[in-house]
């Protein structure tokens, strides 16, 4: 929205083809007096737009969605009459759009939607920043009614804070709403969970919520408790996911979440901790539960390609040497340690998040490394393709190589500067070891 006043959007991309081409749309000044006529200029003229984010509280006040502004009431007859041209816009426009991110009311969000049940297919649901309504928390909340009449979801992201300090004990995901059949149950392909809670309780209620999509194929979800001993008395089936995101997870809980979760078709999972812990666990419970981390995960089908770890601290090569087993394998990469305390909701909105856990430096063996900015990384060596002995594999090669050279000798001048020049990183290695 900020770039739509520069002259080459307003001359040559809106009303082209280039413009034809514009499918998503951030509304990412809200409160602007500009709003209302962006929407009824421009959003009308973007024949392709599919996908709307950042839609707040602030964009409902501007705009009036629930309570249409009164001319009676403002004394800003400019304000109230661009206000009501851009309510006419966005809910115009609003039966084309199949994706949305949404910090609105129940009825505000119900009013965009109701445009086109059918046609939507991912949906951000977020509590208010000021108010912290309820999503999940309760069965007086009005939003589970409205997910029940989105029968073609394929991705829904919930970050629900809690704000109002209300109900201590009440589960974040209520009851009432794992007795609901929703229409995409089994549309549903991925899915984020950011479940804010006064206590530092996580229940069995997250995991179930979770498993009562059948065909969910991505799953990230943040833990904000420091122990995970009430998910651990049942066994949590999701059939079809292939990769796993968890976010503060609690340390010496890790295995417990990896044990309970009966996932046959997974290929990835990436655990990543920010914050330290106000008891920091000891080198012995690290070495510990790396230990039993890697017995459950020993277990787990051979789909498991990829294993993904990122601590706000850096682990002894001791406790990492607990993970070297598993390599023989899947990749397993231990990436450096975050620089940042945790983000905010709006960094979240359950997109991916790879900063600089994405900057690992790949190596053949335990260690760790400095990129050119300076980066610490820690890793672990990548598995051996077909389970293959990477002693005896290399050893061969190796003695090949040297029988090779000998044979070359004095009488196959080109042969032997081939393989010198085939050497020549395994030179570079030797005089990298020997520094």
């Amino acid at each position: 929205m900020s770039r739509s006043k520069e002259g080459i959007f307003q001359c040559s991309i809106l009303g082209s083809a280039a413009g034809d081409c514009i499918k998503h749309l951030i509304i990412d000044n809200p409160c602007s007096d500009d709003l209302g006529p962006f929407l009824y200029n421009t959003c009308l003229r973007l024949p392709n737009l599919r996908s709307i984010s950042e839609l707040t509280e602030a964009v409902d006040e501007s705009l009036g969605l629930v309570e249409p502004l009164d001319l009676e009431v403002s004394s800003d007859i400019v304000e109230v009459i661009n206000g009501k041209r851009g309510r006419e816009a966005i809910l115009r426009i609003a039966p084309q759009i199949t994706e949305w991110d949404l910090e609105l009311t129940a009825g505000a969000a119900e009013l965009l939607l109701s445009g086109n049940y059918d046609g939507n297919e991912s949906l951000t649901l977020a509590s208010r920043e000021t108010l912290g309504a309820h999503i999940l928390e309760t069965d007086k909340s009005k939003f589970p009614s409205l997910l029940c009449k989105l029968p073609n979801l394929h991705t829904l992201s919930i970050p629900q804070t809690r704000e109002d300090f209300e109900g201590r004990d009440a589960e974040v995901v209520h009851d009432s709403i794992l007795s609901l059949s929703f229409p995409f149950a089994t549309s549903l392909r991925n899915l984020s969970l950011d479940l804010e809670r006064d206590d530092d309780r996580t229940t069995s209620n997250e995991v179930r919520f979770a498993a009562m999509f059948p065909n969910l194929q991505t799953l990230k979800i943040r833990f904000r408790s420091d122990n995970l001993t009430e998910i651990d008395q049942e066994f949590y089936l999701l059939p079809k996911l292939t990769s796993l995101d968890i976010f503060d997870c609690p340390f010496l809980f890790m295995h417990t979440l990896v044990h309970v979760l009966s996932l046959p078709s997974i290929s990835s999972i990436r655990i990543k901790n920010i914050d330290v812990p106000i008891q920091p666990p000891t080198e012995d419970q690290e070495s510990e539960e790396l230990r039993r981390l890697v017995r459950e995960l020993e277990s787990y089908p051979s789909s498991l390609r990829s294993l993904r770890l990122q601590f706000p601290w850096d682990l002894p090569s001791r406790v990492l040497d607990h993970l070297v087993p598993l390599s023989s394998e899947i990749d397993v990469v231990i990436a450096p340690k975050p620089e940042q305390s945790r983000s905010s909701r709006y960094g979240w909105r359950g997109r991916s998040d790879s900063s600089d856990s994405d900057r690992v430096l790949e190596l053949g063996s335990l260690g760790g490394g400095v990129d050119s900015a300076g980066v610490k990384h820690q890793h672990l060596f990548r598995r051996r393709s077909g389970g293959d002995n990477a002693f005896k594999s290399t050893k061969e090669l190796v003695d090949w190589a040297q029988e090779r050279v000998y044979s070359c000798g004095t009488v196959d001048d080109v042969g032997l500067q081939e393989m010198s020049r085939m050497l020549e990183p395994i030179r570079d290695l030797k005089e990298w070891i020997e520094d």
